[in-house]
């Protein structure tokens, strides 16, 4: 399983998951709904490294390079606990447990500052185990 490089993301935005939840409406308009299973699921993680200057072309080709080896949103991720610098270690332990992280359908998106260093931002989907 590939991993993320041990970098700390300059910028992250996390959606937590949502409840299997199915919605049954009557004719009548009442409306009653049912609870599938006790795990959320479908978290979004946003990353971006490298703030204004930008990470250095190695690093940005290694964070590349994790989506090569995943071929994409195929195979899962392995995350490193500088994703979650800053956070109370709460937080990252309660989604730790059921979710195993993919990346999104879209690719990576590179965006060169200077020469030789460029921002990049990475979407990652968090599924069950």
């Amino acid at each position: 399983m590939p991993a993320l490089p041990a970098l700390i993301p300059s910028a992250r935005t996390l959606v937590t998951g949502q409840y299997p939840v199915r919605r049954f409406q009557a004719i009548n308009g009442a409306a009653t709904r049912r609870l599938y299973g006790k795990l959320d699921y479908d978290y979004f993680l946003d990353l971006t490294y490298g703030n204004e200057a930008g990470l250095t072309d190695v690093q940005t080709e290694s964070i590349w390079s994790v989506w090569q080896d995943a071929y994409g949103h195929t195979d899962p991720v392995t995350l490193p606990s500088q994703v979650f610098a800053g956070m109370a270690a709460a937080l990252p332990a309660q989604i730790s447990g059921h979710v195993t992280w993919y990346f999104d359908e879209q690719p990576p998106q590179i965006e060169p500052t200077v020469p030789g260093r460029s921002r990049i931002t990475v979407r990652l989907r968090g599924r069950l185990v």
